[in-house]
């Protein structure tokens, strides 16, 4: 049975730093969690070899929040997601705690300074423009606009969480990669102008195939206008070594591009 989890044992947990899994305990069939919220300090030591002295291999759940291989995995903290700034979590990621226990992604720095500085620089372009809403008129916070604010502010970028034609979002949170912010900006300051503006549609967010590789942060759009070079969009792609290179001749793909990377 999953233990009361108070807010005491909740802000100690928040104060020190969310303890994460490691393989030793995970092994043993345990949970890493500070001593003091391990039950009637049932815990065995030297199994959560990486943190501090105070987080232990738990025999039972720990009562204060732990994190969980789901949520660790895409580099968010379970945490009580009356804590996650601007209700940055997803349910589901942290399955063997309370229901108030979410995966919260407002944790800065996981993506790195490079991507940072490559967002920082995308968003203050003048010959960039950044689509406010999905290419759909869907408002989520996951268009291209929020992607780059979200990640020149040190944070991962929101995915879109919806059903379209073509397939279903996952939600969730991912970093945008090296590789496109380079290629975006590459583009840019090659092909666009303030008065020809680069019309990036998406990047993490927006609704495409279930296997896009938009939601591993590896993939952008560009919209196809009147005066858009795009043929020269799809070159400076394949210079890039994209490994995928989309454009007019493709199915599904007559008003934009899409340049993917692995």
């Amino acid at each position: 049975m999953i233990a009361f989890l108070s807010l005491v044992t909740t802000g100690l947990a928040l104060a020190q730093g969310i303890p994460y899994q490691e393989e030793p305990c995970i092994s043993y069939g345990g949970k890493c969690g500070y001593d003091s919220c391990c039950s009637n300090n049932n815990y065995v030591v030297g199994k959560c070899p990486s943190q501090a002295g105070n987080v232990r291999c738990c025999n039972t759940n720990p009562t204060c929040a732990y994190n969980e291989d789901p949520c660790q995995a895409e580099n968010g903290e379970c945490r009580l997601d009356s804590t996650c700034t601007d209700d940055r979590y997803v349910s589901g990621k942290c399955p063997t705690q309370a229901g108030s226990i979410k995966c919260c992604f407002d944790v800065q720095g996981v993506c790195g300074t490079t991507v940072q500085s490559l967002a920082c620089d995308i968003l203050n372009h003048n010959s960039i423009y950044l689509l406010p809403v999905n290419p759909s008129g869907v408002d989520d916070g996951a268009d291209a606009a929020s992607n780059m604010a979200d990640a020149c502010n040190n944070l991962m970028s929101k995915r879109s969480s919806y059903t379209c034609s073509s397939g279903q979002s996952p939600g969730g949170y991912v970093c945008p990669t090296q590789e496109v912010l380079q290629y975006i900006l590459d583009v840019a300051n090659n092909y666009a102008s303030p008065s020809n503006q680069l019309q990036v549609n998406s990047i993490t967010g927006a609704c495409h195939s279930s296997t896009s590789r938009h939601y591993s942060g590896y993939a952008v759009d560009f919209q196809i206008k009147a005066n858009s070079p795009y043929e020269s969009y799809m070159s400076m792609c394949a210079v890039s070594g994209a490994v995928e290179n989309l454009g007019p001749g493709t199915p599904g793909h007559s008003t934009h591009t899409h340049c993917a990377f692995n």
